[in-house]
């Protein structure tokens, strides 16, 4: 890419020189001019605690295809263990101190992970969007925090550990890049309609059951239905929606 900034196929930005832990870097802007083109197609993309992302594809046609779950079993569980490592070292520490050296590099340990995590999702997500030259629907999240005392320490750290902002920034920089039209959505009742009919059903775990007895995986019908807010504000399902043996077999993926 600074290749083909110096053979002006992009833009030179700023140039800063940086110090990080004894070393000097270059830290080089590389910049170029995109159209955002919308799309009739969306990849609609539900990020969740169960599963990392739930991708799926929303056709002009209304058919849904190429559904992925996206977990990264064996990285949590690497997570949840540094957490345990870190509460003990915290529970050894001299009353007066807080940290150590030794936690903090645990926490960066923790952080670089979460990185890789949501890096290598919002990639998936914006080649998947390339691939059927879509544009991408993404919830925002932001108000999800924890509150201590009203949820258990277990939820409370697992929402604290939820990365859904980081892959929502880093989906946005990435389509933005690749000319790719981003619409992030009110999260309200994607959870709770059915996306073929519309109907409030109810949630149980991992299973969405519609008040006329369709059920399906959760993450799945708010995917689709994070799709059909970027393409319908104002409506629930689609009356022309395929059957659901019409839509293909979604694939796990999980590291």
């Amino acid at each position: 890419m600074l290749e083909d900034a110096l053979n002006d196929k992009y833009k030179l930005g700023t140039v800063q020189l940086v110090r990080r832990k004894g070393w000097f870097y270059f830290v080089v802007c590389i910049k170029k001019s995109v159209d955002i083109v919308k799309s009739d197609t969306v990849v609609g993309v539900d990020v969740g605690l169960k599963y990392q992302a739930v991708i799926t594809v929303l056709h002009e046609d209304g058919y849904i295809s190429d559904v992925e779950f996206v977990k990264y079993s064996k990285l949590l569980d690497k997570i949840r263990y540094l957490w345990k490592r870190i509460d003990y070292l915290k529970s050894i520490l001299p009353k007066e101190q807080r940290t150590s050296r030794q936690i903090r590099r645990l926490w960066r340990k923790i952080h670089r992970i979460n990185n890789w995590i949501a890096h290598n999702i919002s990639k998936r997500i914006v080649e998947r969007a390339k691939q059927h030259n879509a544009m991408i629907a993404i919830e925002n999240l932001s108000n999800f925090k924890p509150v201590k005392g009203e949820k258990s320490k277990k939820l409370n750290r697992q929402l604290s550990n939820w990365i859904h902002g980081k892959i929502k920034d880093f989906v946005l920089y990435k389509a933005r890049w690749e000319g790719i039209y981003v619409k992030v959505v009110p999260p309200r009742y994607t959870s709770k309609r059915c996306h073929i009919c519309g109907s409030e059903g109810f949630r149980h775990g991992v299973i969405f059951k519609c008040s006329h007895g369709y059920t399906s995986n959760a993450d799945f019908n708010a995917s689709v239905n994070i799709a059909l807010r970027a393409k319908f504000p104002k409506s629930w399902g689609i009356v022309n929606m395929p059957s659901p043996s019409r839509c293909k077999a979604p694939s796990v993926r999980e590291w």
